[in-house]
């Protein structure tokens, strides 16, 4: 069923921002360290409440699999660069973008198909996670063109950090 895509893009999503929350505890941005355990927190919230939308308006159970890819898992490794945290921050930003936008496209797709099957259940499920990525890949743009406009300057960024934009 379609749901299903959009559970493992969750699951996905949880490893993902958990993984971020990691790597960057790890690089010293205690900030956006907390902005991905937020993240983490939101996307178990909201896999919740699907799970429990789809069992209600489908009568359906929504089973855990674990089929994540390895590589699903493991995302990250290579993304630090020891001697340049500079580059290791612009891989990690370039690479929350790219995620974001490939879940916009499969939620771009699957909005598509529920109104080509007159689905307005799964319409009404769908939209709202499209708005939310749209709306966190604004955020992340603008994170990103701030830190290229400042070319990555970590002690820059330690300094913008608390309290500005750079928290998202």
């Amino acid at each position: 069923m379609w749901y299903d895509e959009i559970y493992m893009r969750m699951r996905k999503a949880e490893i993902f921002h958990s993984e971020m929350a990691d790597i960057f505890m790890f690089l010293g941005f205690i900030d956006w360290h907390k902005l991905h355990v937020r993240q983490f927190k939101e996307e178990t919230k909201e896999q919740r409440r699907f799970k429990e939308a789809i069992m209600r308006h489908y009568g359906e159970l929504v089973i855990q699999k674990n089929n994540l890819a390895e590589d699903d898992k493991l995302w990250f490794v290579g993304y630090y660069e020891k001697e340049n945290t500079a580059v290791a921050l612009k891989k990690l930003w370039d690479r929350y973008l790219e995620y974001e936008k490939e879940t916009c496209t499969t939620y771009e797709y699957l909005l598509s198909e529920s109104l080509k099957n007159n689905d307005m259940k799964a319409f009404s499920l769908i939209k709202p996670l499209l708005v939310d990525v749209l709306a966190e890949i604004k955020k992340i743009k603008s994170i990103i063109n701030i830190l290229e406009a400042i070319g990555y300057d970590v002690q820059t960024i330690i300094s913008m950090q608390k309290g500005s934009v750079l928290n998202g």
